[in-house]
């Protein structure tokens, strides 16, 4: 058995990981696949071979620079874990590690879990993640029915209006807060200063690759958060249909960045999208009461924030009400059905050439 790392146009052994798994999984893109593991030095997509050269397992991860409170270092957010025969998931568990100072699962499948309890990692508490309306989601193939109920569900009168509410919570903010629209990220969108003690410290460079706002198979929009007309933060929203997700988001001040996000929702939640479903997560202790103000509903740890490492547990103490958790970190933002995206053909999808 050996390990490889996927490389951009590995057609074949992408085939052969896309066989293995169940309709619509992100690895059967590879649109997605060759932008988010094409980057060697910031993602990578590992893959078990057997001795006769077939993909037997897989796991992905994406290195992220971190400021904790025992101070900077590089987590490993795991992703695309699965053994397709026994003795795989092991191996490629060491390989994951050795990449960072320590790995890190944000929610992850059952066999994920199962491994990083049995290493007896750190499971951080108080990282809850927050709904406001119901996504109503669309789903390939469904029957024409169901779409037109969801479409008439986004409409009802009863879903929350989020730019109206926006505006009334900014109101009662009293902070002059705004949202700018941006197309490019530039250093001056980071802010020079946080009170968190836990956070994502990314390069402009790496923002700009992880949540490109010209990916077709993915929509990112990035705001600018001005306060009292000075840049102090920004906000990356994940827009899909029927849905709209927190990306990602920071700022020099707990309570900005929370005025910040409505601002940005304010912005990107109009007209038809007035009633979409909204996603995020926060461990934050002064972001957590604005948001159920705001009407969100919280659905505590149903995501598993997890650290750990070989041998090894991380010193970042147990209050997380002062950390900055955001919902599409790792993968969990870049999920299959995508835009527009084929699936890739795979031994059971061919069709038979006419004779």
């Amino acid at each position: 058995m050996k390990i490889v790392q996927y490389k951009t146009g590995d057609t074949e052994l992408l085939r052969q990981t896309a066989s293995q798994l169940p309709p619509h999984h992100g690895l059967r893109f590879p649109s997605f696949v060759d932008h988010y593991y094409g980057q060697p030095d910031r993602a990578a997509l590992l893959l078990m071979l057997n001795d006769e050269e077939q993909v037997i397992g897989t796991l992905g991860y994406e290195k992220m620079p971190f400021v904790t409170p025992a101070g900077e270092y590089t987590l490993a957010i795991g992703s695309n874990y699965h053994a397709f025969e026994s003795g795989a998931g092991g191996l490629l568990f060491l390989h994951w590690l050795k990449a960072s100072d320590f790995g890190c699962v944000w929610g992850g499948n059952e066999n994920t879990q199962r491994v990083v309890e049995h290493q007896k990692w750190t499971r951080f508490q108080g990282v809850d993640t927050f709904q406001l309306n119901a996504a109503y989601a669309e789903v390939p193939g469904e029957a024409w029915w169901r779409q037109a109920a969801k479409t008439a569900l986004r409409f009802s009168p009863r879903r929350t209006r989020i730019d109206e509410r926006s505006r009334e919570m900014l109101h009662r903010g009293g902070l002059n807060i705004q949202a700018i629209a941006e197309e490019s990220f530039t250093a001056d969108l980071l802010p020079k200063s946080s009170q968190f003690a836990f956070r994502f410290k990314p390069s402009a460079e790496h923002l700009a690759w992880r949540y490109d706002t010209t990916l077709d198979f993915v929509r990112y929009r990035l705001f600018r958060i001005l306060h009292n007309g000075e840049s102090a933060g920004y906000v990356i929203l994940n827009e899909q249909p029927g849905r709209t997700i927190v990306a990602q988001c920071d700022a020099t001040d707990r309570w900005v960045l929370t005025q910040g996000v409505f601002a940005a929702l304010s912005e990107a939640c109009r007209g038809r999208r007035n009633g979409c479903g909204v996603a995020l997560t926060s461990a934050c202790g002064i972001m957590k009461p604005a948001l159920e103000e705001f009407g969100f509903r919280r659905r505590a740890n149903v995501r598993p924030f997890v650290i750990g490492g070989l041998g090894r547990q991380p010193g970042f103490g147990k209050y997380t009400g002062n950390w900055l958790v955001n919902f599409d970190w790792g993968d969990n933002g870049l999920r299959a059905p995508f835009l527009g995206q084929p699936q890739i053909e795979t031994v059971s999808q061919r069709v038979p050439k006419a004779a």
